[in-house]
């Protein structure tokens, strides 16, 4: 960014810009809040970056000038609306998707004003209430993850799949701890996540059932605390509910 201007955006979010000076880049802070720029001073002296504050201005050589974006990127980040933790969530495994896919989501997500957050695993959080938005936004820029190593299916085998996803889910539904149930699930989990999104069928709902089966999989098979049996069963709920409308 190249300017000399600093602050927050319409929405209340940290910007910056740098702007150019001989062999200098200047980012001028000044209207940042005084927390915010405590927190650079901190987080520049423990990276040992070289640099010098003109009072409120960063200045730093033209080299440097990537490591000390990256360090204000954080700062902007960890200064974004949080995510009320009492709110209903939805996650989206993100981890190994194209870099260009999800920044064409982020961008996405900021133009719609959803709010969103990362994890240190790669999943999107969004509000339960925005997930409808969000699968919008995959079927409109076509969305897909990674398919190059995807099996894809239709008809008979497909719908093979499907089936077997559907019945095990819905006992699950039924009775949590059904242990021939909780195989099944678990297999058709890792069978559906193989296979690429069919012709036909909506990517960003695809996508979500991949993201809700690999959540119910890990919750029945990874999980190292004792989930309570409602749980299990509203997940399979959803999963089995969403699979209906393709059977």
């Amino acid at each position: 960014m190249s300017d000399a201007n600093a602050g927050r955006d319409d929405g209340g979010e940290l910007v910056y810009w740098w702007s150019p000076r001989g062999n200098d880049r200047v980012f001028d802070l000044a209207s940042w809040p005084l927390e915010a720029r405590e927190i650079v001073r901190s987080m520049l002296a423990e990276s040992e970056v070289p640099h010098n504050w003109e009072g409120e201005t960063l200045v730093v050589d033209a080299a440097d000038r990537e490591d000390v974006q990256a360090v204000l990127d954080d700062v902007v980040a960890a200064s974004r609306p949080r995510l009320e933790t009492d709110e209903d969530r939805v996650a989206y495994e993100l981890a190994d998707w194209p870099d260009y896919e999800v920044e064409t989501l982020v961008g996405a997500l900021e133009r719609d004003g959803i709010l969103h957050e990362w994890t240190d695993n790669g999943e999107l959080l969004v509000y339960e209430a925005d997930e409808a938005r969000v699968d919008a936004i995959f079927e409109e820029y076509g969305l897909l993850g990674p398919q190059e190593n995807k099996v894809r299916l239709d008809g008979e085998a497909l719908n093979s799949l499907l089936t077997a996803a559907y019945e095990a889910v819905d006992r699950l539904s039924k009775r949590a701890t059904d242990p021939d149930a909780v195989v099944e699930a678990a297999a058709a989990a890792e069978d559906i996540a193989e296979v690429a999104v069919p012709l036909g069928f909506d990517e960003g709902a695809w996508n979500r059932l991949v993201t809700q089966l690999g959540e119910l999989r890990e919750v029945l098979v990874e999980s190292e605390d004792e989930v309570e049996d409602e749980e299990v069963s509203a997940r399979a709920r959803d999963i089995r509910d969403r699979l209906r409308t393709w059977l």
